[in-house]
């Protein structure tokens, strides 16, 4: 099961014995932490560090790790460039299937050289019909099945190549095999199980051969673990590929670790070098160096420079989501949400996806923050609206503050929306309990208050089961409501403290509610039309209490009186309570002013009614 050599042997074959000869003493450094399952590169504990390339550093690993894993296994195994399947002889393609006789050896042998050549499905198609058809599964037969594991790997296909891996690991002893070596290390590299990968590759020894261009991934794994210098001497090996990827892999390594071992003045050039022929790996490489000395502005000339120049959507939507990081102060929220627009029709790769989504999440929340506190709610509206789908994802707060807005605006249903998704936040429950209440959606609001007093947090838990008993009065479910009164404390919703007053009032707790009512009219908060309708339903209690001195002056409060002064457009219940407070000449010149209609020809008759009983009394008819 021998390949063609990779590139560099003699080099790579110093490499490999210097490795292996110091892999037992070798103390390896700990792993840098991981950031959402995805490994952090620790690119060095420099003091010299900027700040903001803090939010730089999680992702920075990310994408090398994903350039390793979608670009350079396909260079595994890869070595002749000069050969093609389609320039072999009619002579020979007949002779190789006679009669339809399918030859093993020669299936195999073909398939060998196309993965060599880099013609992978042609690889695959012959290791397969060679395992079908021509090769017995035995232990000198399983040449074909290791062809498509090799094959697999190469195309990618990592779960297939894994499969075929744990398969003829479990059925031969394959232990000492040194092929088997370096494959389950490419596996464990690529899982990012970087211990298990170093096991794999030191045991192989020398024959990294085996595998050619296994380079890149090697030494990406000895940097992993803290080999800075190992891993300098490894990536040396790839960068003399023939292959662009690989070549452009191994001196991004080489300027990484070189970075790492401090050595920023040996790093920059090589990370130059890359920048010269317009490779990604290199212009992302050098945005991170320029962001690590603290120059921003260069950082962001090569970040959009990278943005416009690639055609790949990945790269564009890194570049993204770099310059957005850049943009972390909260004053820098509308040119984030600018470049956002630039990902809106990207494909990318799950990581990057949620990476730009969380960055732009970022931006609204402090555009929404900025808005609110500038009171342009209407500004407000319309960015939330803009980015409706990335409502959900922002803080809970901040959805509050969109609800707010709404309901300002006079947009209730979409307030209501908002409220009812933030079922994790007090204050929101409590909104939308108040909001579905105000809309007659009394079971909306049930269900919101109940969840708001199950949280067992909140500080206006003694509102929320006031509002609670107005709400299963309006039910008719009214000894539930009776139970919730009791023992209120002090109220400081004025809507709230008005509903409550009603609820007293149907059920005869007069008192009480004149009380409430009094409490609102003294909040500064009310509006004037809501001042007038307080006083009147506080003049009609009074009346109905007998306090008519009370029930007057409200009702002249009400018509924007002093309370004193007499009326000039008199309301009939006013001239009912001069009536009960024994002046009845007053009445009825009050009676004179208001315009015939059917509730003053009513007062009237009361008035005839009250003066035929006075007469009556006074006659001694007991009255």
């Amino acid at each position: 099961m021998k390949t063609p050599c990779g590139t560099g042997s003699v080099l790579l074959i110093i490499v490999c014995g210097l490795l292996f000869a110091t892999s037992a003493s070798a103390k390896t450094e700990a792993h840098p932490p991981s950031v959402n399952g995805e490994v952090a590169l620790e690119l060095s504990a420099s003091k010299g560090d900027s700040p903001s390339f803090g939010r730089l550093k999680a992702m920075s690993g990310v994408w090398r790790h994903e350039y390793l894993k979608t670009y350079l296994p396909g260079y595994l195994f890869r070595a002749d460039m000069s050969f093609c399947p389609y320039d072999e002889t009619e002579d020979e393609a007949a002779g190789s299937f006679q009669q339809g006789e399918i030859n093993c050896a020669r299936r195999c042998g073909m398939g060998e050289k196309n993965l060599a050549a880099g013609f992978l499905p042609e690889a695959l198609a012959e290791y397969m019909t060679a395992a079908e058809k021509g090769c017995p599964y035995t232990v000198q037969g399983c040449r074909a099945r290791v062809g498509m594991m090799k094959a697999d790997l190469a195309m990618g296909r990592l779960d297939e190549a894994r499969r075929l891996f744990l398969r003829l690991s479990r059925k031969y002893d394959v232990a000492d095999d040194d092929l088997f070596k370096l494959v389950g290390g490419i596996l464990a590299a690529i899982d990012e199980h970087y211990d298990q990968a170093l096991h794999g590759f030191t045991k192989a020894g020398t024959n990294w051969h085996l595998v050619a261009n296994v380079e890149g991934i090697a030494a990406y794994t000895l940097m992993q673990v803290g080999r800075y210098e190992d891993a300098r001497n490894v990536f040396r090996v790839t960068m003399h590929s023939p292959w662009t990827a690989v070549r452009d892999f191994g001196v991004l390594g080489l300027a990484d670790c070189t970075l790492a071992l401090g050595k920023w003045g040996e790093a920059e050039p090589l990370y130059e070098s890359l920048v010269k022929e317009k490779s990604p790996l290199g212009l992302l490489g050098m945005a991170e160096f320029k962001t690590r000395q603290g120059k921003l502005k260069e950082a962001r000339e090569i970040l959009e420079k990278l943005l416009v120049s690639s055609g790949r959507d990945t790269w564009k939507g890194i570049a993204l989501t770099y310059l957005m990081s850049l943009n972390a102060k909260p004053e820098q929220w509308a040119e984030s949400l600018l470049l956002a627009e630039g990902g809106k029709g990207l494909v990318l790769p799950m990581y990057w996806r949620n990476a730009l989504d969380m960055r732009t999440a970022e931006a609204l929340g402090n555009g929404i923050r900025s808005l609110w506190q500038r009171d342009a709610h209407e500004e407000l509206l319309i960015l939330a609206e803009k980015w409706r789908g990335h409502q959900k994802a922002l803080r809970q707060e901040v959805q509050l503050l969109i609800g707010q807005a709404y309901e300002q605006a006079g947009l209730k249903s979409a307030a209501l929306e908002v409220y009812s998704r933030l079922s994790e936040d007090p204050e929101a429950l409590f909104h939308g309990a108040r909001l579905a209440w105000k809309c007659g959606e009394y079971q909306t609001a049930q269900t919101l208050l109940e969840k708001y007093l199950d949280t067992k947090s909140g500080d206006r838990r003694n509102d929320a089961r006031l509002l609670l008993a107005c709400v299963h009065a309006r039910q008719n479910r009214l000894d539930e409501a009776k139970r919730s009164l009791r023992g209120m404390g002090r109220v400081e919703d004025p809507a709230i403290l008005i509903a409550l007053a009603s609820v007293e009032a149907s059920m005869g707790m007069e008192d009480l509610a004149i009380d409430h009512l009094q409490t609102a009219l003294e909040d500064a908060v009310i509006s004037d039309e809501e001042r007038e309708h307080l006083l009147y339903l506080l003049a009609q209690l009074n009346y109905q209490q007998g306090r008519f001195h009370k029930a007057l002056r409200c009702f002249r409060l009400a018509a924007g009186r002093d309370g004193s002064e007499p009326a000039i457009m008199a309301e009939p219940m006013e001239v009912l309570c001069l009536a009960r407070i024994g002046k009845p000449g007053d009445a009825r010149t009050l009676l004179g002013k208001i315009p015939k209609d059917e509730e003053s020809n009513l007062v009237g008759e009361i008035l005839d009614a009250e003066d035929l009983l006075e007469r009556l009394r006074k006659k001694g008819y007991g009255y």
